[in-house]
């Protein structure tokens, strides 16, 4: 009997994204392997960097030192009110010329043409370019142009990408990591937070199908984190962290329909471990 395949769509969230890695690092230390994966927005950022390689405690490090004047450049530019040049000179630096077919885990980034209002999925090509589409928050950043189209955030169609995660990879179990889409908005304080509440209104529409779609929805509790906080790295990782020792026994019980033998291993306290990589 082949192995179980495991697949994990990374919603969005801005800052709150981070949780990704928490809920990875849980998912490493349950024994439960990731087959495939699908990313939107900063889930599509995590995505990519744990699908080409990087360590748990190298994304650690690297989002404990992020900050957004490494992400984002006063510009005013004709369609955007900030400049995304910052943001795709950070991704090529991580991630090279690499392209999909490279990968170590396969990948597949959601982005939205903004011409046409379909999703756009993207399976080949520059993974830097994709996660950078991705990424692209309508108003906030200059749209991406490729060729004849225009391409922004793909939280705009597909905040969880549960619906690619199936129709791409089909895994035999599907997971979604569903960051901070309940209860009432924060209530915005300049420009650039209302775009981001505005992206989060549209993107509630299909969260709930997506969430349908799903085995086993991690939810991990983000509330008390702000969407552009990038300093609250640890807290948002034990958060993920702790999203999946919640839904630990929904995952065993998804993964035993495939493979009967199936036990997890136990987890502890994540991101609050005593250890270089999570402080």
């Amino acid at each position: 009997m082949p192995p179980v395949t495991v697949g994990v769509a990374l919603s969005g969230g801005t800052a709150k994204t981070i949780a990704h890695i928490g809920v990875l690092e849980a998912l490493e230390e349950a024994g439960i392997r990731v087959s495939c994966i699908t990313g939107t927005s900063g889930g599509a950022i995590i995505g990519a960097l744990y699908a080409a390689g990087f360590s748990i405690p190298e994304l650690k490090a690297l989002a404990r030192g992020v900050r957004w004047n490494k992400l984002a450049r006063l510009s005013f530019p004709r369609l955007g009110f900030l400049s995304n040049d910052t943001v795709h000179r950070f991704l090529t630096d991580l991630l090279g010329s690499r392209t999909f077919e490279q990968l170590r885990i396969p990948l597949a980034i959601v982005g939205t043409n903004l011409l046409t209002g379909d999703r756009a999925i993207f399976r080949e090509g520059s993974v830097a370019l994709a996660a950078r589409v991705s990424s692209t928050i309508p108003h906030l950043f200059a749209p991406v142009e490729i060729g004849d189209d225009m391409y922004v955030d793909g939280g705009m169609v597909e905040f969880l990408p549960v619906a690619t995660l199936r129709e791409t990879f089909d895994p035999d179990v599907r997971v979604g990591v569903n960051l901070g889409l309940r209860g009432r908005l924060p209530r915005p304080r300049n420009f650039i937070q209302v775009s981001v509440v505005l992206g989060t209104v549209v993107a509630r529409q299909t969260i709930r199908y997506n969430e349908s779609l799903a085995d086993v929805v991690v939810r991990p509790d983000t509330s008390l984190f702000h969407p552009f906080d990038l300093e609250a790295s640890q807290g948002l990782i034990e958060v993920g962290y702790q999203g999946v020792v919640e839904e630990l026994d929904a995952l065993a019980a998804a993964i035993r329909r495939h493979e009967p033998s199936f036990e997890p291993k136990p987890l502890g306290s994540g991101g609050l471990r005593t250890g270089g990589d999570s402080q």
